[in-house]
């Protein structure tokens, strides 16, 4: 609250300079308007009392309060800084909570329940990964409970890298695993996912432990497209060849996953759990996710 502040500064100052004309006699209370604010400061002989109203549609309504002596500095306000909205008189915290403008996560996935094909070839994974990016963040802090809730808007690529000289294809609208054509060999097969997310995360900073967060919530998505490239010489010429297989694999188009996360300052690490299926419901197979890895926001 720095407008409050100001406003405390020049009530200071203000009385000060009343001061000096009392000379003998005892200061009385002084009403001060300022900027649609009304300033009330009461002078005692151990203390200096400042209050501070607001002007609210017809009234003015009270949204500070300062207690100034020797011995202590007490401060308190009905107005939470972060939300603007109404709360009963609290103490506020001397350490604001820490606020985020964009996330990124890095990870690898593993799969909870693996590719099981029985077409041609035996489909392994031989790695998994995912990038998380949230450039869209709103954050909005309960100061006194030193909780924040997060959404925004996010976007995750994930990438599938299938070894075993295979493939997937879609044959009869189900997913399958078939092995390369006779002659040649993968030196590479991805399969690549993305999707739009809509997150709600809860994070905890604790006054106790400055710098540590602690955050628990959900994570809602919407695949906006799949891609599967494969890389491999030609058998005849040795050249490097990149081919796109496709781009329908029976993706799941929703997907909600939980997600655990904590860290300190900027760096943290996670935990996500994907229950609902990679692959549409019936297009073969089931498969969940489980993601673990770093996260960075700044």
């Amino acid at each position: 609250m720095k407008t409050m502040k100001q406003i405390t500064v020049i009530a200071a100052v203000m009385l000060a300079s009343f001061s000096l004309f009392a000379q003998s006699s005892e200061v009385k209370d002084t009403t001060l308007f300022f900027n649609q604010k009304k300033v009330e400061i009461s002078d005692s002989l151990d203390q200096v009392k400042v209050k501070v109203y607001k002007m609210d549609t017809t009234e003015y309504k009270c949204v500070y309060e300062g207690i100034f002596s020797d011995e202590q500095t007490y401060e308190r306000y009905s107005v939470e800084s972060q939300l603007c909205i109404d709360i009963p008189f609290v103490k506020k915290s001397k350490k604001h909570m820490q606020d985020y403008y964009s996330d990124l996560r890095y990870g690898l996935v593993y799969l909870h329940n693996q590719f099981d094909f029985t077409r041609d070839g035996e489909l392994q994974i031989s790695r998994a990964s995912e990038l998380f990016w949230q450039p869209v963040v709103v954050f909005r802090s309960f100061e006194q409970a030193r909780i924040a809730m997060i959404t925004g808007l996010g976007l995750t690529w994930r990438n599938y890298h299938i070894g075993g000289n295979n493939h997937l294809a879609v044959v009869d609208g189900r997913v399958g695993c078939e092995t390369a054509p006779e002659g040649i060999n993968y030196y590479y097969s991805r399969l690549r996912t993305m999707e739009i997310n809509l997150p709600l995360m809860f994070e905890w900073q604790p006054s106790a432990l400055q710098g540590f967060h602690f955050s628990v919530g959900g994570l809602f998505g919407v695949n906006l497209f799949t891609s599967h490239k494969v890389k491999y010489h030609d058998p005849d010429t040795e050249k490097k060849i990149k081919e796109v297989l496709g781009k329908n694999y029976q993706i799941n188009p929703f997907s909600f996953s939980g997600i655990i996360q904590a860290g300190y300052e900027n760096v943290g690490v996670y935990c996500k759990y994907t229950p609902t299926s990679m692959f549409k419901k019936g297009k073969e197979p089931d498969v969940q996710t489980l993601s673990v890895g770093l996260s960075l926001s700044f």
